[in-house]
């Protein structure tokens, strides 16, 4: 009887199917990692062999080179382990020197990309402000405001990043919207925004009327290094005609005072002055809550109130104006100050605006503004 042998055939896989392969089965690695897994390996305790602290080194570093895997909850769980690893197996204490020259290189700015919060994703598609420490910057900004429950108090966030007209026109809380159309008259650089006093604004294209907002119910802000010196400008604001429907603040000429308007039809009563205190640089904040209470901060703290009972019936229905403010769709009382960030939101508290301006020092300062 004559026997034939069987020989296997070996089957030649492309590289890409090669690589599908090793990505699928490294993605289901690390999709099925459990806080069991966490547990057994004992992170808490220091390693018993260089060995153990290789293999165990190693599976976190692939872990967290793949973080996209993960939720957020199992984001915080993974970074926790990795960091009490580092401590317990050779006291690795990272610097801020190397941190920062890490962010510089091809994986650092990967990872950066990849740790992202989705709304920094967009502003960064969308604006084209590419500068990996910035955006890390901006997105420790963004993380840090819906931790503390305040990104939902917002229409609009103007960071103006990056240097240039367009780039310094987005929305960082959503740039799909209210980016500002600039009508001239400003330069761009690393501080912000320079208006230069005659000519220079920007059309946030925001409607309060158009959301069905109302006048008890705003917020509105700018941050300037710049102080006053008795110029009269309005540093944003819109108003139906010049006495009726305003959301603006305005600086006098030649006094200390400023001033926050919110209310409807000439009713001036609600205007909320804040005298004789100066007109430093700074973030200044005005809001509404109700119709009896309005504010205005510098700093995070309060410089004046107004209790008087106020005509809120009407909203101006032409766009806000950032450098100058919108008297029925004209341009005037434009400012020469500096703009490093501005808001348009809903009505902040007390405690709320405290922490927002917390929060917004650590991001100027990281700017450099």
């Amino acid at each position: 009887m004559l026997h034939q042998s069987v020989q296997a055939v070996a089957v030649k896989y492309s590289l890409d199917q090669f690589l599908k392969s090793y990505i699928a089965a490294a993605n289901k690695a690390v999709c099925m990692y459990s806080q069991n897994q966490i547990d057994d390996a004992k992170y808490d305790k220091p390693c018993c062999s260089y060995e153990d602290q290789i293999k165990k080194g190693l599976f976190l570093k692939f872990c967290l080179e793949n973080i996209d895997c993960f939720s957020d909850e199992e984001q915080d769980k993974l970074i926790s382990v990795t960091n009490r690893f580092s401590q317990n197996c050779g006291g690795c204490v990272v610097t801020d020197a190397e941190l920062a020259a890490f962010k510089l290189t091809p994986k650092g700015k990967e990872l950066i990309e990849e740790f992202l919060d989705v709304d920094v994703k967009k502003y960064k598609t969308k604006s084209g402000v590419s500068d990996s420490v910035i955006i890390g910057r901006v997105n420790t900004y963004v993380t840090e405001l819906k931790a503390a429950g305040l990104w939902s108090k917002f229409y609009a966030i103007y960071p103006f990043l990056g240097g240039t007209a367009s780039t310094s026109s987005y929305n960082l809380k959503d740039a799909d919207y209210y980016q500002v159309s600039w009508a001239g008259g400003m330069s761009y650089g690393t501080l912000g925004v320079d208006f230069n006093g005659t000519s220079g604004f920007g059309d946030t294209n925001f409607d309060f009327s158009a959301i069905s907002s109302t006048i008890e119910n705003i917020h509105f802000s700018f941050y300037t290094a710049d102080a006053n010196g008795g110029l009269a400008n309005i540093p944003m604001g819109v108003g139906s005609t010049a006495a009726d429907d305003r959301i603006r603040m305005a600086f006098d000429a030649g006094t200390n005072n400023y001033y926050a308007d919110m209310w409807s039809n000439a009713s001036i009563v609600g205007r909320v002055l804040v005298s004789g205190l100066g007109a430093p640089g700074g973030h200044y904040l005005a809001t509404r809550l109700s119709n009896a209470d309005a504010r205005v901060y510098l700093d995070g703290v309060l410089q004046a109130s107004n209790t008087a009972t106020t005509d809120i019936s009407d909203v101006p229905t032409d766009t806000f104006y950032i450098g100058a403010a919108n008297v029925a769709g004209v341009a005037s009382g434009f400012t020469t100050k500096t703009f490093g960030l501005s808001t348009i939101g809903m009505h902040l508290t007390a405690g709320e605006v405290t922490s927002f301006q917390t929060i917004t020092d650590k991001f100027l300062t990281s700017l450099g503004r």
